[in-house]
């Protein structure tokens, strides 16, 4: 470090230049903040560094700085149908449907062959529990690009439609594409488990759990399957618990704790099923009914 003492002037101003550099360009967001003050002088180059930028911002969940940068954008280049569809994605996570759905087709009015806004529409009917149009959007989307996202999207729509088999395929097609997403393999477990498949099933959630060793929901169904489908209390038990430690005020905790209990009893069982609710197809909660074991 002391020989940095000799150095001559102009590589000393050399170095403090770049640590000025390394400094403004830390991050994303300081980088593309740069861009935009030296760029004011040239208009036609102004928008992509807003977008850039406002995309930085949505990384870090910076939304309402976002949103303006991409509105920024959009005075510059009206036609760029990569800023429709991001400032969508924002407003969906806010709950701003309707709105979003606006942008989304504005994508595709510019670009109709969009597989990202194809794909985020398709979120949107999800959310709103039209499961065809969702269907029909994400099929659309996985013609148009064979991604990862868009193939356990239209598995998910076929799950809530109860279409096990169709699932099973489309899952599968996105773990193909990305091994390492551990609710595409819990998802396809639940799947293989509606139709009676138990040990593909087990299988499945084993392999979320490589993935994620503190996921929720596969040591919730790891826990739920030994006891329903293996009558195995003692697994069943390791993982319910396992499920309650890591995350004790889940929404479905109470059922779990509930589950545990009645288990640990002698001479009754638990028969369980999933609610949906519907209007949105969504998961919601287990049914539970406590049977006394006759003789």
């Amino acid at each position: 470090m002391m020989r940095l003492f000799f150095l001559s002037l102009v590589i000393l101003s050399y170095v403090v230049g770049t640590a000025s550099r390394n400094r403004v360009w830390s991050n994303d967001v300081t980088l593309w903040n740069d861009c935009i003050e030296k760029n004011k002088a040239k208009a036609r180059y102004k928008a992509r560094p807003y977008r850039i930028y406002a995309d930085s911002l949505k990384r870090e969940n910076n939304f309402d700085n976002a949103i303006k940068f991409y509105r920024e954008a959009m005075k510059f280049d009206p036609k760029s149908p990569l800023t429709y569809n991001n400032l969508g994605v924002i407003l969906e996570t806010q709950g701003s449907l309707t709105q979003a759905e606006l942008l989304y087709r504005q994508a595709l009015t510019i670009w109709p062959y969009y597989p990202d806004a194809l794909n985020n529409l398709g979120n949107i009917f999800m959310k709103r529990g039209v499961l065809d149009q969702a269907i029909d959007y994400f099929t659309l989307a996985v013609k148009l690009k064979q991604d990862p996202d868009y193939c356990y999207n239209l598995g998910s729509a076929y799950q809530r439609k109860e279409q096990w088999d169709k699932a099973i395929i489309w899952i599968q097609e996105a773990l193909k594409l990305k091994d390492d997403l551990e609710y595409a393999h819990n998802n396809l477990g639940v799947s293989y488990w509606r139709k009676g498949l138990y040990e593909q099933a087990l299988a499945e959630f084993r392999r979320a759990l490589e993935i994620k060793p503190d996921f929720f929901d596969a040591h919730a169904n790891l826990g739920l399957l030994y006891y329903s489908g293996y009558k195995d209390n003692t697994q069943a038990l390791f993982h319910l618990t396992r499920a309650l430690t890591i995350a004790p005020a889940h929404p479905q905790a109470g059922m779990i704790k509930g589950v545990v209990e009645e288990i640990q009893r002698k001479g009754q069982r638990v028969a369980f099923s999933y609610q949906r609710d519907k209007k949105s197809g969504q998961r919601s909660a287990f049914s539970l009914t406590i049977e006394k074991d006759t003789v």
